[in-house]
C-alpha cells in the first residue's frame, strides 16, 4: 500500500468505529491500524532516505545505483544474523571499539546503515519485542525523525456550516491551532554484572544485557508518558493539549464516568491502572450486593505502577487514567530505538565487577486534547 492508500484505510476504519460497532471484531481492527501506522512511519523514512540519496548521486548513474542497493541489502540481512557478527557485536558494546565489526562489514556487506554500525537483526527484534511486550508502549505511536518534533493540535474551531444557494457564504472559519514540541531525552538504566557474566559470548551475553535493561528502559518510558498526561492542564492552551479530569471514589460507573470526558475522536480507549485498583474494582461486582454489571465498561486495563494503587493513593491524587494511548501519545526517535551502552570495568575492578550503562534517546508527549481523562481520589 502506498501512503494514499493507507490514509484512505485509516479514516475507512475511523468511520467504522463511528458506527454500529454490534458485528465489528475491534481487536482485528486494532492490530490493522498498528500495523499501518508502522508502514507509514517507513514510508515516510524511506522518502526521507531517497532524497538523501538523490542528492547525493547527482553524477552517478541511477541503474547503478539502485542494483548496488539491492544486492548489498541482501548481502546485509543475512549476515549481520550470522555467529560470527553476532560475535563481533558483543565485544563491540563492551569494548566501544567497532573495528573488528567494520572489518567484517567490509568484506562481507555493507559498511554502516544511516552513518551507524548495523545492528544484527537479532537485536533489533529483540527491542522490538520489549517495546511490544509493554501493554502501554505497545500501543504508543512512534516515529524516527530527527531532532525536536513539533506537532500541531486543534485548540479551537468553528463547526460547517451549510450554504443555500443564492444565500450569502458563510463566515471564514476561526481556527486556533497549538504546537506540541517533543524535545529528545535520555532513558537510562544501568546494572553491576560479574566477570563471569562478561564472559558469556555472543548472543548468550547479548540476551543477558538486554533482557534487563530494555525492559527497565520501556517501563521507564511508559512513566514518563504518563507522567506527561498527569501534567497536562484542563484546557489547551498554546502548547499543552487538554486532559480532562474527574474526582470520584472508586464505584461500579468509574469508567464509565471518565469515559463521557473523552472527545468523540478517540478510537481504542482503555483503563490505565495499578493492579491493585484493578482488584479492587472488580470486587465491587462482588461484595455490593447488587449486580453491577461490567465496571470496566468492555475495556482492556493496561497495568501500570507509575500510577499508585486506589488504597494508597491521597485525596486529589491520579488513580487511574482513561483514554486512547496510541491517538494522544507520540513517542519520537531521532537515532533510532537501538540501546546504546557504555561500560565501565574500571571503577570496581577489585571486586571483579563490571558497570553496564543502556540508553535510549527519545522525546514523548501528549499530543492531542482530550484524549485523557485522569480520575483523582475524592
Amino acid at each position: 500500500m502506498n501512503r494514499e492508500e493507507i490514509l484512505a484505510r485509516l479514516a475507512e476504519i475511523r468511520s467504522i468505529l463511528d458506527g454500529d460497532l454490534t458485528n465489528v471484531n475491534v481487536e482485528e481492527l486494532q492490530t490493522e491500524v498498528r500495523s499501518l501506522n508502522d508502514k507509514l512511519a517507513q514510508i515516510e523514512q524511506r522518502a526521507a532516505a531517497a532524497r538523501e540519496l538523490r542528492n547525493s548521486i547527482a553524477n552517478m548513474s541511477t541503474a547503478e545505483v539502485i542494483d548496488t542497493m539491492t544486492t548489498n541489502t541482501v548481502r546485509d540481512t543475512e549476515y549481520r544474523n550470522s555467529t560470527e557478527y553476532m560475535e563481533a557485536y558483543a565485544r563491540y558494546i563492551v569494548s566501544g571499539d567497532a573495528t573488528e565489526c567494520r572489518a567484517l562489514l567490509t568484506e562481507n556487506a555493507p559498511e554502516e546503515q544511516n552513518g551507524q554500525l548495523a545492528v544484527p537483526q537479532y537485536v533489533e527484534d529483540r527491542i522490538r519485542t520489549a517495546w511490544e511486550n509493554d501493554e502501554f508502549m505497545r500501543r504508543v505511536s512512534r516515529s524516527f525523525l530527527p531532532g525536536n518534533l513539533k506537532i500541531g493540535f486543534e485548540i479551537s474551531g468553528d463547526e460547517a456550516q451549510i450554504h443555500l444557494e443564492g444565500t450569502e457564504g458563510p463566515n471564514e472559519e476561526n481556527l486556533a491551532i497549538g504546537y506540541v514540541q517533543l524535545v529528545p531525552q535520555s532513558i537510562k538504566k544501568w546494572i553491576r554484572i560479574s566477570d563471569e557474566a562478561m564472559d558469556l559470548k555472543g548472543q548468550a551475553f547479548i540476551d543477558y544485557v538486554y533482557d534487563e535493561l530494555a525492559y527497565r528502559i520501556v517501563k521507564k518510558a511508559a512513566a514518563v508518558a504518563i507522567a506527561a498526561i498527569l501534567a497536562m492542564p484542563a484546557a489547551s492552551d498554546a502548547t499543552h493539549p487538554a486532559v480532562a479530569s474527574i474526582t470520584k471514589a472508586l464505584a461500579a460507573d468509574t469508567i464509565v464516568e471518565a469515559e463521557a470526558e473523552l472527545t468523540s475522536e478517540v478510537n481504542e480507549v482503555v483503563a490505565i491502572m495499578h493492579r491493585k485498583t484493578r482488584a479492587a474494582l472488580k470486587a465491587l461486582q462482588v461484595t455490593s450486593g447488587v449486580n453491577v454489571g461490567d465496571p470496566f465498561d468492555g475495556l482492556a486495563v493496561v497495568y501500570t505502577d507509575a500510577l499508585k494503587a486506589y488504597s494508597a493513593a491521597s485525596a486529589g491524587e491520579a488513580y487511574m487514567i482513561v483514554g486512547d494511548i496510541a491517538d494522544g501519545i507520540r513517542a519520537n526517535f531521532p537515532n533510532g530505538d537501538e540501546l546504546k551502552f557504555k561500560f565501565d570495568d574500571l571503577t570496581e575492578a577489585e571486586d571483579d565487577m563490571v558497570k553496564i550503562v543502556g540508553r535510549m534517546y527519545a522525546g514523548i508527549g501528549v499530543v492531542a486534547p482530550l484524549r485523557f481523562c485522569k480520575v483523582l481520589k475524592a
